[in-house]
């Protein structure tokens, strides 16, 4: 039995199904949807070079050490504040213990100056006596008397001068019954002293005067 060509056997399939191939081809192609926008698409993400990494670890140190330095200068700037004040407060410590120290000799000196002034003695000069003295003989003799009064204190010197007609009145009338033996030697200037001293007394009373002092005592 002879053998069919080819074509023949193509042609014949063709025509055993002649709505298959009329079918396939009216099929539309499917239609391609338009590729998304720059704004949906995502891009995949891309690693950081190493520029990018050296930048951003130079930025955070320059930060770190930013801030170790502020860091480091307010504590400077709060522990020198500190140390100023504590300097201004040992100042005035020492300020007012040199003003106390001062004013305490300037009281010392004071209180110095006042005892040596309660010390210092207080004289007053009462005038010059010349009387004569009683005698049993034709002789007069005559005394004549410096006297020098030794005060408590320096008001007691207005005291004295008020009074001192009146010192000078009992002295004369005394010494008039003073007989010239009765001046001789140390116990009759001793004697002398005591009777002018109870005769201040008797005027002024007693505290006023400390002692009587004789600058000249002549008998003539």
């Amino acid at each position: 039995m002879a053998e069919k060509p080819a074509s023949d056997n193509a042609t014949s399939a063709n025509e055993a199904v002649p709505g298959e191939w009329d079918k396939f081809r009216a099929q539309k192609p499917p239609v391609r949807s338009a590729p998304p926008s720059g704004a949906d698409v995502k891009k995949p993400r891309r690693g950081l070079s190493q520029d990018e990494i050296d930048l951003t670890i130079v930025a955070i140190v320059l930060a770190v050490l930013l801030l170790v330095g502020a860091a480091v200068f307010f504590s400077g700037a709060l522990d020198s504040k500190k140390e100023s004040k504590k300097d201004s407060e040992i100042t005035r410590e020492r300020y007012e213990e040199r003003y106390k120290e001062s004013t305490e000799g300037e009281e010392d000196a004071e209180g110095a100056d006042g005892d040596l002034a309660a010390q210092k003695p207080v004289y007053y000069a009462l005038p010059e006596v010349l009387v004569n003295l009683a005698s049993t003989t034709r002789r007069t003799k005559f005394l004549k008397m410096s006297v020098t009064l030794e005060l408590h204190e320096m008001k007691s010197a207005a005291i004295v001068e008020a009074n001192s007609p009146r010192i000078m009145d009992a002295f004369n009338t005394y010494l008039r019954g003073v007989e010239p033996q009765e001046l001789s030697g140390s116990a009759g200037i001793v004697r002398l002293r005591e009777e002018l001293m109870m005769s201040i007394n008797g005027i002024i009373g007693e505290g006023v005067v400390k002692n009587v002092l004789f600058n000249e005592i002549t008998v003539q």
